[in-house]
């Protein structure tokens, strides 16, 4: 797959740029690569869920947005298990393969693993569903590329994190249980709102500030994308539902209107 048209996405200072993606896409199977930079763990030294939710929501879209052509797509759901805590800062890529379970008139589901190079056995496991929306000229145009899949990388020379990844993301803490983040060109997907991932990131992090020791990791995390948040700021609030479990409202202050909800499960490490 390739890109093509007049828009350039990601821009050249962008969150998966700096994440430094790599991929692969195939017409019923895609592949991704991202390396566990220490910047991008948490507060245990572990690579964030957000960050996975990213990784997949970028294979998944790519894949999507194939199946789904002429039209575009845009995340609807998103469920993600981890199985087992990866290592941030050790050397270590992620590698993640996603494959179309279905592809119908107006939704496209994408099923994907997450491994941790180079051990095999599976990390994280994903389902997403992808609704398909009518093509916009701002939206990228996604070629299929003849023959073999070819692996591409968003990073350029220059992409890297120089600071933790919840400071470039602009993400801050407001209370226990609240965090916020602005929309700024840094975050935002190809439709001009705030991408998936890092709302994914936003709503990690408010559960786990619930937690007064800090010690709390996310290890599950479901996501319903109801609306896009475009103006901001975005905050989002958790509420604790039951051991390790809480509710995730994530509010577009500017349009005055829900944008995601999540359920998170957390566990001590």
């Amino acid at each position: 797959m390739t890109l093509a048209g007049p828009v350039v996405y990601p821009p050249q200072h962008h969150m998966l740029r700096d994440l430094r993606i790599e991929f692969e896409h195939g017409a019923h199977e895609s592949r991704a690569w991202i390396p566990a930079a220490a910047e991008a763990a948490d507060a245990r030294g572990h690579v964030r869920t957000g960050v996975l939710a990213t990784l997949v929501d970028v294979i998944g879209g790519g894949l999507a947005a194939l199946a789904a052509a002429p039209g575009w797509i845009a995340t609807a759901d998103l469920t993600l298990h981890t199985l087992v805590p990866i290592l941030a800062g050790r050397h270590t890529t992620l590698a993640a393969v996603g494959r179309v379970l279905r592809a119908g008139r107006t939704t496209v589901v994408i099923e994907c693993a997450i491994t941790s190079e180079p051990d095999p056995p599976p990390a994280a496991f994903a389902t997403m569903t992808f609704s398909i929306l009518e093509r916009r000229d701002v939206n990228p145009v996604l070629v299929a590329a003849d023959g073999d899949p070819v692996r591409q990388s968003m990073a350029t020379a220059t992409s890297r994190f120089d600071r933790p990844l919840l400071d470039a993301f602009g993400i801050r803490v407001l209370a226990p249980g609240v965090t916020e983040l602005d929309v700024s060109p840094y975050v935002v997907n190809s439709l001009g709102a705030v991408q998936g991932g890092a709302l994914a990131t936003l709503a990690e992090l408010a559960a786990e500030s619930l937690d007064p020791n800090g010690l709390a990791a996310t290890v599950d995390l479901q996501i319903g994308y109801l609306a896009l948040a475009k103006d901001g700021p975005v905050r989002a609030i958790a509420r604790a539902l039951g051991e390790g479990v809480a509710r995730v409202e994530v509010v577009d202050l500017g349009l005055d209107r829900v944008s995601t909800v999540a359920l998170t499960r957390q566990a001590v490490r």
